[in-house]
């Protein structure tokens, strides 16, 4: 497997040549990391592709969680079994994911910090997004940014 790298913001990286791709096991563990940021229903193209993080986050429900992020990461690319996985979830509804898998690359082991937004309900019905210090408010297809840069 080839992929193209992506920094800490998950940008691609460019300029570099073939210091901006990722092979084998590395790149076999971008693209699980880069899957278990899913949100389910938010590829155009793939709906069912994944995790329910709205819903399944904060929640008791943390049997269903890990399934999903099993079933995540059975079925990307080359990974040929699951071996070990621990997971936990701290008051911010982050993830700090552990994880080994055997690609056909051989074992990988990796440790994976998933951070998803934070979204506020708003008794007017708009989404609020809390990225860091600053609010972001869609009213009416609009992205407002409230608060400094």
């Amino acid at each position: 497997m080839i992929t193209r790298a992506v920094d800490g913001n998950n940008d691609w990286l460019f300029g570099r040549s073939k210091q901006d791709y990722k092979v084998g096991r590395d790149a076999v563990a971008q693209n699980i990391k880069t899957r278990l940021q899913s949100f389910l229903g938010d590829c155009f193209f793939s709906l069912e592709d994944g995790i329910d993080w709205f819903n399944l986050l904060g929640s008791k429900q943390t049997l269903i969680l890990s399934l999903n992020i099993q079933a995540v990461i059975l079925n990307t690319p080359e990974v040929v079994k699951l071996t070990q996985i621990d997971f936990t979830l701290n008051a911010s509804r982050n993830l700090l994911l552990t994880y080994e898998v055997l690609t056909i690359y051989g074992v990988l082991t990796q440790e994976d910090f998933i951070e998803v937004q934070t979204y506020i309900d708003d008794p007017n019905e708009n989404l609020i997004l809390q990225d860091g210090d600053n609010l972001l408010q869609q009213d009416d297809g609009l992205l407002l940014l409230q608060g400094g840069l």
